[in-house]
């Protein structure tokens, strides 16, 4: 285990933890400095080349394999309307009309207290039934557990990191995980299909993500800013924009494919 530690000013702090979350951080501690300042401690599997992170004053430290500190900012919380996200180590039950989605915080992206996941789950409880759904870009599996407590089946996940598919396969194990991309999927399979990807991979994956759609499905897209929005949206164009989720300057956007006349 490994610690980053970094300070920042009030005008970077959520840049820096959107950028932290999204090399897959275990967990960060955040401490309160003068003048609105702060101090940052991250948590890793592996130290990584932390360049751009210099004007921070990064510097790493070694943590003993049995230190549990990354844990300590995990804390259960609500998502949308129906979900209870709770880490996986913890007993805490979900209230009362909530679905209980458990967090496993390894290695994996997607653990599911970055943005771009909770407006994923958002969106999929307003368009995921009882039919098929797949998560391209499985991560974690969190989407894929989402789906199957929403009440979707069959639940397909997939992604080219064979770490990150066989960490999901091992969260997931009612879920049918494999590595490979959408280009493996057989087209018109997916009732709801989603996709929590940076702008560029969902600009280079749009027409398999539209070619696996099932007429009248949809589709759920993440993991991008605002100022990917039309790029994104006009990717997807043969699509009908369905609604659009906000979460600071991150976006969420649910496209429908048309059902034939």
């Amino acid at each position: 285990m490994h610690s980053l530690a970094l300070e920042c000013g009030p005008a970077d702090r959520e840049w820096l933890l959107g950028e932290l979350y999204e090399r897959g951080t275990l967990g960060v501690i955040e401490h309160d400095l003068p003048g609105g300042a702060a101090s940052l401690e991250a948590f890793f599997e592996a130290p990584f080349d932390t360049f751009e992170f210099t004007r921070f004053g990064a510097r790493w430290a070694e943590r003993a394999p049995d230190v549990d500190s990354w844990r300590e900012p995990w804390e259960p919380v609500c998502v949308g309307e129906r979900f209870f996200l709770v880490p996986d180590w913890r007993d805490d039950p979900a209230p009362r009309g909530r679905l209980r989605l458990a967090i496993h915080a390894r290695q994996a992206s997607g653990s599911g207290y970055h943005p771009p996941t909770q407006l994923m789950l958002r969106a999929m409880e307003q368009v995921v039934g009882r039919g098929s759904f797949l998560d391209v870009g499985a991560g974690s599996g969190i989407l894929c557990d989402a789906a199957r407590l929403l009440g979707a089946n069959p639940v397909w996940g997939c992604d080219i990191d064979p770490e990150a598919a066989a960490e999901a396969r091992e969260n997931i194990p009612r879920a049918a995980l494999f590595v490979g991309s959408a280009r493996a999927v057989r087209g018109g399979v997916a009732a709801v299909a989603a996709a929590n990807l940076n702008a560029q991979a969902l600009l280079a994956l749009s027409a398999d993500l539209t070619r696996v759609l099932a007429p009248g499905a949809a589709l759920i897209l993440g993991g991008f800013k605002q100022r990917n929005l039309d790029r994104v949206t006009d990717a997807f164009r043969a699509l009908a924009v369905a609604g659009i989720l906000e979460d600071g300057e991150w976006r969420c956007v649910i496209l429908r494919r048309a059902r034939p006349i």
